[in-house]
């Protein structure tokens, strides 16, 4: 069994760093012992310029995460986080690779890794990584008269089987930054059709589980499509629109098994006050 610390969506911001921080923090800290930190993106608002102060506390973030974990952590790139794939991508990198070493891989591209799941390192944990794509790979496949979503689609799936074929790998799960059709923005909201670019869920037929970033509401998504894995989105401690203020986010810890059933667990992320400021507002 591996145990899986997963979060999302921080959207640091010297707007809510006094109350978003202590949360995180306290959550992190609730969390008890586990053996790998995923965030699946958004870090922080600002795309290129993050503000020193911020920069610090999105470090000492995956620094406390990182350093509890046994095979430290992932963090993929979110819409927010879009400068890991252009050509200042050095932005993030470099507040993540400074003051010393945090054992952390960063992705912004689609890639396989895998982690054990058992001391003797006999059977292991696969995790296809989807960030959001780089913008300029989107605008190109749509002037060629391509289908990006679709492409994209298509990856991910290939990505699962070749995955689930490597020696050793018992149970494959993707790490995404995006929406999955049927997800909901509130508990009495699906988010429209329509809006953003939304992949069905069929998509990760194959895969035991999804461990998802981009939606802001606290949910776990398996409504009995099919033979459609679970899908987690652990939702934004820092609201980025006025409808954000009413959720409740939380920290998932995922107990992943490669011999049986996977549990799951939420821990609330408890503010001082809900009386706080929107991102920007």
């Amino acid at each position: 069994m591996i145990r899986i610390l997963h979060t999302a969506d921080w959207h640091l911001d010297l707007s809510n760093l006094e109350f978003t921080v202590p949360a995180i923090e306290a959550g992190i800290e609730a969390a008890g012992e586990y053996d790998l930190f995923v965030h699946a993106g958004d870090l922080a608002v600002n795309r290129s310029n993050i503000h020193p102060h911020v920069a610090y506390e999105v470090r000492r973030l995956i620094e406390l995460g990182t350093e509890k974990a046994r095979y430290g952590g992932v963090v993929i790139a979110g819409n927010h986080d879009q400068s890991f794939q252009e050509e200042r991508k050095g932005m993030v990198e470099g507040i993540l690779a400074s003051e010393g070493h945090i054992n952390l891989e960063l992705f912004s591209r689609p890639e396989i890794t895998s982690f054990p799941s058992d001391d003797q390192i006999r059977e292991r944990v696969g995790l296809v990584m989807v960030p959001t794509p780089n913008k300029y790979w989107w605008k190109a496949r749509l002037e060629n008269n391509e289908d990006p979503a679709a492409m994209l689609q298509t990856m991910i799936q290939g990505l699962i089987a070749e995955a689930k074929d490597k020696p050793g790998v018992n149970r494959v799960g993707v790490v995404f930054h995006g929406t999955v059709g049927g997800a909901m923005l509130s508990d009495e909201m699906q988010m429209p059709s329509g809006v953003d670019v939304q992949l069905p869920p069929q998509t990760f037929a194959s895969a035991d589980f999804v461990l998802a970033g981009h939606i802001h509401h606290h949910q776990r998504m398996d409504r009995g499509v099919g033979t459609c894995p679970p899908v987690f989105y652990p939702g934004a401690p820092a609201p980025l629109t006025w409808n954000d203020k009413l959720m409740k986010p939380a920290l998932f810890v995922h107990d992943v098994s490669v011999s049986g059933p996977n549990t799951t667990d939420s821990i609330p992320l408890v503010y001082s006050s809900r009386d706080y400021m929107v991102c920007g507002a």
